[in-house]
């Protein structure tokens, strides 16, 4: 056989369009096969110049040839057989080849982990001692702000949109996004004793429980506002989809089994911020006493992202499930900041660094970055109410290993010496000090939404 018939009879009888579906390996070794048959081609052309070339090639004579044609048949032969798993352009059931494109958007009502943070306002009943008010470890002191905050359930929207590459399905792109709302807790009071309203903390020279008067008949009175504010967890990501397995004649319907790889961004901050009024009759007349703590914290999550999903199609339900697990770099900055503002009708106002819980010992910026693994999960089902389009309920679980949070950076062990004005060179303890705390961050829900493909 020459070689112009061996091109002949493997054009006649080769199966290319069942090849085009066979999965990547055998993808790989087509286009092997290919830049070999290239390569036998030529000569054939160049042969055909000479009128006197007389080529004798034949299958008991050339051992290559042999073995390009056996792994041609075996190419024919799985693809023949794997024809039948995967999606065909031509005869796709329940993705139609117009079809390239989908959407999916939810609203999401979902709970998250609660900004955790120390007692920050206090309060006692009118009577309690003046060294008692407000003070925890006391049966009768009660906390007005403080312990696990902004836990209530939330909304977001999440939303999905990607496209098939590749006619049959095989191969696609996913982007998608992910928002939470922003939940944030309130404080805020004024009064001259009634009632008593208190900021404890402990005494680090002493070691003892005590507090700082905000407002007590006869000794303080001012303003207190406090906000605790969680600004919600948003993300992003970008996919390459890849068909592992599908089937349209299952027994219970479409399904198919497609691998995600890509990238994976995520943000979660939190801020807590304290702001006192008072009014100071140690300064003379019409003086007063403005202090503010602020903690923050950003976390952000750079990774690469792997995943599986599953869908399943019978009728008009639809059912799927997804996991993923990036893994990358958590980068967690802090930030801490304190002032005081002293004014008095017979100076000038004076600024100092540093509030209550927030002075010169802790204050200031940090970033710390290491490895991370976030992942989620989730299951949807859903009604096909056309044949593009379906709603859908579902429920996704998704958790953010160590992460800083504002509430766990606070310190509430103090050095008095230290409070604005300072004492110099005072012998006591530098603290407050920094913590640098974390916590995994979870949250989890269900999900409202539709999905349009076209």
């Amino acid at each position: 056989m020459s070689l112009r018939e061996l091109q002949n009879y493997v054009t006649r009888h080769v199966n290319f369009t069942a090849l085009a579906n066979v999965c990547v390996p055998l993808a790989m070794l087509r286009q092997a096969v290919a830049h070999a048959w290239v390569r036998l081609a030529m000569p054939v052309q160049l042969r055909e110049l000479r009128s006197d070339a007389k080529p004798k090639w034949s299958l008991s004579t050339n051992p290559f040839i042999l073995t390009l044609l056996a792994a041609i048949w075996l190419l024919n032969v799985h693809s023949s057989n794997a024809s039948q798993e995967f999606v065909e352009c031509s005869e796709a059931v329940f993705y139609q080849p117009t079809e390239q494109l989908w959407v999916q958007a939810d609203y999401l009502l979902w709970w998250a982990r609660a900004a955790e943070t120390p007692a920050l306002v206090t309060t006692s009943p009118n009577g309690t001692p003046r060294e008692e008010a407000g003070v925890l470890g006391f049966a009768n002191t009660r906390v007005l702000l403080g312990g696990s905050l902004a836990d209530e359930v939330r909304s977001g929207v999440r939303i999905r949109t990607g496209l098939w590459t590749e006619c049959d399905q095989s191969r696609g792109l996913e982007f998608d996004f992910l928002m939470l709302e922003r939940q944030s807790v309130f404080y805020s009071n004024t009064t001259s004793g009634n009632p008593i309203v208190a900021r404890p903390f402990l005494d680090a020279n002493t070691n003892q429980q005590v507090a700082e008067l905000v407002g007590f008949t006869g000794a303080a009175s001012g303003t207190i506002n406090a906000e605790v504010r969680s600004d919600g967890l948003w993300g992003f990501g970008a996919n390459f989809r890849r068909l592992l397995r599908a089937c349209e004649t299952c027994e219970y319907g479409y399904e198919r089994l497609d691998f995600l790889a890509g990238y994976r961004n995520a943000n979660l901050s939190d801020l807590i911020r304290i702001r006192e009024d008072l009014e100071s009759p140690l300064f003379g007349a019409g003086a007063g006493i403005l202090t503010t703590d602020e903690f923050s914290t950003r976390n952000l999550f750079h990774g690469a992202n792997l995943g599986l999903r599953y869908e399943k199609r019978k009728n008009n339900f639809n059912l799927n499930a997804f996991a993923n697990v990036a893994l990358g770099v958590t980068e967690s900055r802090v930030a801490i900041d304190g002032s005081t503002r002293i004014t008095s009708n017979a100076f000038a106002p004076i600024n100092h660094d540093g509030g209550l819980l927030a002075l010169t010992t802790n204050m200031g910026r940090l970033s710390e970055s290491a490895f991370t693994a976030l992942a989620d999960c989730g299951v949807n089902a859903g009604l096909r109410l056309r044949q593009n389009f379906a709603l859908n309920v579902g429920y996704t679980f998704l958790i953010w290993p160590n992460v800083m949070r504002a509430g766990n950076q606070i310190d509430t062990a103090v050095n008095p010496d230290l409070l604005p004005p300072a004492i110099p060179n005072s012998t006591g303890p530098n603290r407050p000090g920094r913590s640098e705390v974390k916590q995994d961050f979870w949250a989890q829900g269900i999900n409202l939404g539709f999905e349009y493909r076209y």
